[in-house]
C-alpha cells in the first residue's frame, strides 16, 4: 500500500510501534492516543512526537498541523467517536491526503453479521491486558457507506490473508480526500 506523503498522523498509536516504524522511513510523525500510560511508553521510546488527546476533542484548532495522511490501525473501536474522526479528518489533513484505516476483518462475524456493539476480547494478548472495552461492529458495506458519505474517494481496499490460516486477516482501506 502506497500513498505520496512525508507527513503522517498515527491516530490512536498505542505504545508507539508504528509511530516508530514510519520514522525509520523518513515520514514526519506525530501519534496520539487517549491513554496517558500509552503515551509516555510512546514517549519512552521515542521516534515521534507524542500526544494524549481523545477522539472526540480532535478538530482542526485542536491539530493545526496539517498532514498528508491520518493512519488509524486497529484503533477505530467506537460509533461516534469513529463517526467524528471521518468527519474531521479532512480538516487536519492537507487538501490531496488520505485516511487509511486497518481494522478487524469483517468476517469474523459469522453469526450477527450486522453494525453494533460487540464485547471487547483480549483473547492473544498477555495477561496485563484485562477488563477489554467494547466494540463497534461494522459491515464491510458500512465501511464504504462512511467512506462516501465522508467525502473520500475509496481508492485502495485490501483483505491481507494469513499466511498460516490462508484466512482473511484484516480489511485496509484508503480514503483520498474529494475536493
Amino acid at each position: 500500500m502506497s500513498v505520496s506523503t512525508k507527513k503522517i498522523l498515527d491516530m490512536g498509536c498505542g505504545e508507539g510501534w508504528l509511530a516508530r516504524e514510519l520514522s525509520i522511513l523518513g515520514l514526519s510523525v506525530t501519534g496520539l492516543d487517549v491513554i496517558p500510560g500509552l503515551v509516555q511508553e510512546a514517549k519512552k521510546f521515542g521516534g515521534a512526537e507524542f500526544q494524549v488527546l481523545a477522539y472526540e476533542e480532535i478538530s482542526d484548532s485542536t491539530i493545526t498541523e496539517r498532514f498528508g495522511a491520518v493512519v488509524c490501525n486497529f484503533s477505530l473501536l467506537g460509533k461516534e467517536s469513529v463517526e467524528h474522526i471521518f468527519k474531521v479528518a479532512p480538516t487536519i489533513l492537507e487538501a490531496d491526503g488520505y485516511l487509511i484505516v486497518q481494522t478487524l476483518h469483517p468476517s469474523i462475524e459469522q453469526h450477527n453479521y450486522k453494525d453494533g456493539w460487540r464485547e471487547g476480547s483480549w483473547v492473544g494478548f498477555n495477561s496485563e491486558f484485562c477488563d477489554p472495552p467494547p466494540w463497534y461492529f461494522r459491515t464491510t458495506e458500512s465501511w464504504f457507506e462512511l467512506f462516501h458519505m465522508s467525502s473520500y474517494k475509496l481508492i485502495q481496499f485490501k483483505e491481507p490473508i494469513n499466511p498460516k490460516t490462508g484466512k482473511v486477516a484484516s480489511l485496509i482501506m484508503v480514503g483520498k480526500v474529494s475536493s
